[in-house]
C-alpha cells in the first residue's frame, strides 16, 4: 500500500508540473484555455519551465517526508523529527529563494501557526484531563507542512484531517468495540489533508473565499 500511494502521488506530482503530461502549472500562470497544449510546449519561456521543475523537486521532498511520517506513525506511533523539524528550515529557505509558491514570510508564519496551534491544543487537553491527547510529533508534522504550504495550507490540512479523522477513527472504534481512549495515529490524516490541499488548492480557496 505504501509503494502504491508513493507511486500514485509522484505520478500526480509529475502530471501537475510537466507540460508534456498535463500542464496545470502553466495554465495557472497564463490564460491558455483556448490554446492546444501540444503547440505551446516549445514556446514556453525556459525560466518558467525551470521554475516548474524546481518547484516539483521541492514538493517531491515534501511528499517523501509525508509518506515516511505516515508509515512510521502507522507502524510505530512515532513521527521522526528528520522529516518534520529538520525540514522546517528547508521549507523556509526554499520559499525565500522562491522555489515554492509560498513567500518566506508566509512560510515562517505557517511553521509558527502549524506547530503552535496543535501545541496549544495538546497542552490544554493535557492540563485539563491529566493525560496526553495529541502528540507533539503531529504538531511538528503540521509545522513542516506550514513551511511548505503556508498558514492557509496548514489550516486546511488540520481541518481536513480533523473531519476525516473523526469519521474514520470513530468508525474504527465503533466496529472494533475499543474504548474511545484508544491511541490512534493522527499523522496520516494530517498528511492526507495536506495532499488534498496541495492538489486542489485553487478549488478550495475559490470555494471558501470567493
Amino acid at each position: 500500500m505504501i509503494e502504491f500511494v508513493t507511486g500514485l502521488v509522484m505520478v500526480l506530482l509529475a502530471m501537475k508540473y510537466s507540460p508534456r503530461f498535463f500542464p496545470l502549472y502553466y495554465f495557472s500562470q497564463f490564460d491558455l484555455s483556448m490554446v492546444e497544449p501540444s503547440i505551446l510546449f516549445d514556446n514556453f519561456p525556459q525560466a518558467l519551465i525551470n521554475q516548474a521543475y524546481a518547484e516539483c523537486g521541492a514538493f517531491f521532498l515534501f511528499f517523501t517526508a509525508l509518506i515516511i511520517a505516515c508509515a512510521t506513525d502507522l507502524f510505530g506511533m512515532v513521527i521522526p523529527q528528520f522529516v518534520t523539524v529538520w525540514l522546517m528550515p528547508v521549507g523556509v529557505i526554499l520559499s525565500y529563494y522562491q522555489v515554492t509558491y509560498v513567500g518566506w514570510q508566509k512560510s515562517m508564519l505557517g511553521v509558527l501557526l502549524g506547530y503552535g496551534g496543535i501545541w496549544i491544543v495538546a497542552k490544554g487537553y493535557q492540563f485539563f484531563t491529566k493525560r496526553e491527547g495529541i502528540g507533539l510529533g503531529d504538531a511538528e508534522l503540521l509545522g513542516m507542512i506550514g513551511a511548505f504550504l503556508g498558514p492557509v495550507g496548514a489550516w486546511f490540512a488540520l481541518m481536513i484531517a480533523s473531519f476525516i479523522g473523526a469519521i474514520g477513527g470513530g468508525g474504527y472504534l465503533f466496529l472494533s468495540g475499543k474504548s474511545r481512549l484508544t491511541r490512534m495515529p493522527f499523522g496520516p490524516f494530517i498528511a492526507f489533508g495536506a495532499t488534498i490541499y496541495f492538489f486542489l488548492r485553487e478549488n478550495l480557496l475559490q470555494f471558501f473565499f470567493r
